[in-house]
């Protein structure tokens, strides 16, 4: 079925917060078999308050979300986790449980971080860095750039590099 081979982890709640149904990926994500998760209530199990918050959400009508550092209570596994649990109702209305979906988004997670470091490298940097597209346009300038020309990235976006500084030389 899709859901036993979707990517992320699916599990089903009933109104109390018990789980009745996991996927595969489910139980990979929280590091525990299938045995030792159905059945177990989120309510009374989790430790996470902002987890239970997004739960509580989804039994009283609205989407939960959670996004952050979390660790597993059954696998005592760490990662960055994206959660969502989503309401189900029955024929008259009744929130009569959820849906839970849940994505171990760790390596993602250290991708950013890492981005994000040497971002403030290069921003903080005492080098001049200028960084063109193939054909030489200039994408990014920071700021020692603009410290050592005077010029800001706006005013020679999207020029070309040897055309930006012939230019330049000119003014």
């Amino acid at each position: 079925s899709i859901i036993e081979h979707s990517p992320v982890g699916f599990f089903h709640y009933d109104q109390h917060g018990t789980i009745s149904m996991i996927n595969q990926r489910f139980t990979d994500i929280i590091g525990a078999s299938s045995d030792s998760i159905v059945g177990i209530n989120l309510l009374e199990k989790l430790t996470n308050e902002d987890v239970i918050d997004a739960l509580n959400e989804s039994l009283q009508g609205n989407v939960g979300y959670f996004e952050g550092p979390y660790v597993s209570i059954m696998g005592h596994r760490s990662m960055h986790l994206i959660a969502e649990f989503v309401p189900l109702r029955d024929k008259m209305g009744v929130i009569n449980g959820g849906i839970g979906v849940f994505n171990d988004v760790t390596e993602q997670q250290a991708t950013t971080d890492t981005l994000k470091k040497l971002s403030r490298a290069v921003e903080q940097s005492p080098n001049v860095v200028v960084i063109t597209d193939l054909n030489g346009k200039i994408e990014y300038v920071n700021p020692r750039f603009t410290d050592i020309t005077g010029y800001l990235f706006g005013a020679i976006y999207p020029e070309r590099l040897v055309y930006a500084f012939d230019h330049a030389a000119c003014l």
